[in-house]
């Protein structure tokens, strides 16, 4: 079942409402500030994301877009450097499980701590990057996603400037600058 109005994601809001400063990871590779949910779905739906479609978060932070994806019915998966944020992650996702237990949201979420540069995009239909942090780092996701993603993928670009030299198409459903999306062809 799809995320069909706010009063679905209210039991996810309350488990995500403890605001974190904004701060650089322990790896110095990013940027971590936590996404506001509304925002963060806004775009996800924008992407066009499908229940049953693979969704992979670049530097989940705390987990709460890896959550939200699943929430929306993906097969959701969040890759985290930093050790505390992705402890942070494991344990919101629990919450996240049991709130909505017994519920009709079948949610499917995976955490893996590492760096998503050495992770393959594989199948990934939709993939999410926050577009903060050192420019080294964005580089090298533009160059990982122009060349890893599949065909017909989508990439949502997040709270950033339009990435000129991405191998793929920005898509109309782009609302700048809150978020890019862009279709691998």
């Amino acid at each position: 079942m799809a995320v069909r109005n706010d009063a679905d994601i209210a039991p996810l809001e309350q488990i995500f409402s403890g605001r974190t400063s904004p701060r650089y990871t322990m790896d110095g590779g990013g940027l971590y500030v936590a996404s506001r949910l509304a925002d963060v779905r806004d775009a996800i739906c924008a992407a066009g994301l499908e229940r049953g479609e693979r969704f992979l978060d670049l530097g989940s932070g705390d987990g709460r877009v890896v959550c939200l994806a699943a929430l929306i019915g993906a097969k959701a998966k969040g890759i985290e450097s930093d050790p505390e944020l992705h402890q942070a992650a494991i344990e919101r996702a629990a919450c996240v499980i049991e709130a909505y237990r017994g519920s009709e949201f079948a949610l499917e979420i995976e955490l893996t701590h590492g760096d998503f540069l050495d992770h393959p995009l594989g199948d990934a239909d939709v993939v999410f990057y926050y577009g903060g942090g050192n420019v080294r780092r964005v580089k090298e996701v533009n160059g990982k996603l122009s060349r890893e993603m599949k065909p017909g993928a989508r990439a949502i670009i997040f709270r950033t400037q339009k990435i000129p030299d991405l191998k793929m198409e920005l898509c109309p459903a782009s609302r700048p600058p809150y978020f890019y999306i862009y279709r691998k062809g």
